[in-house]
């Protein structure tokens, strides 16, 4: 799969999570959507600033790049936030919600400023191998605690400098 295809992907299963998380009533299942949520927008951003994000640094993308590690950075404090507090706080709920909202926003961001540019100038083959170093990564942070893996980050957690990698 494509590295843009996969993130997409990747954001409709959050999506789908976060509907589930609303809809419950029971605190149980909605600290355990919360679990699943966070890990798996851990991994995502973990994927992204390690690999992706690297990879398709250019001039071109360098000022979407860095909007949108800002705003992840954001979705990464939330994540911490609410690992501090237990689905009974009552500001559980909200602080979830703004979550929800952040992440959202961040892929729509993503999708509308830099897909476009990254789908202009990469192939497809470029795409399917940078999917595939990504896929790699996800399944390798999967069924870990991922969600920790925000605690202490930086907004920009890796040097802003184009890599020169060659995409066969």
């Amino acid at each position: 799969m494509n590295a843009i295809d996969l993130l997409n992907q990747q954001q409709e299963a959050v999506d789908a999570l976060f509907s589930q998380a609303e809809r419950t009533v029971r605190l149980d299942l909605r600290e355990r959507l919360f679990v699943s949520i966070a890990d798996a927008l851990a991994i995502r951003a973990t994927v992204e600033e390690r690999v992706f994000y690297p990879v398709v640094l250019a001039e071109w993308t360098e000022v979407a790049l860095r909007e949108s590690m800002q705003e992840q950075f954001g979705v990464k404090r939330l994540i911490a936030d609410l690992l501090e507090l237990p689905a009974t706080h009552p500001a559980f709920a909200q602080k979830l919600r703004v979550l929800k909202e952040h992440a959202q926003h961040q892929a729509r961001q993503e999708r509308q400023h830099l897909f476009p540019q990254i789908s202009a100038v990469l192939d497809a083959e470029q795409l399917q191998v940078i999917g595939h170093d990504m896929r790699d990564m996800m399944t390798a942070l999967e069924g870990t605690d991922a969600r920790y893996l925000v605690r202490g980050s930086r907004p920009w957690a890796w040097r802003v400098q184009p890599r020169k990698k060659q995409v066969a």
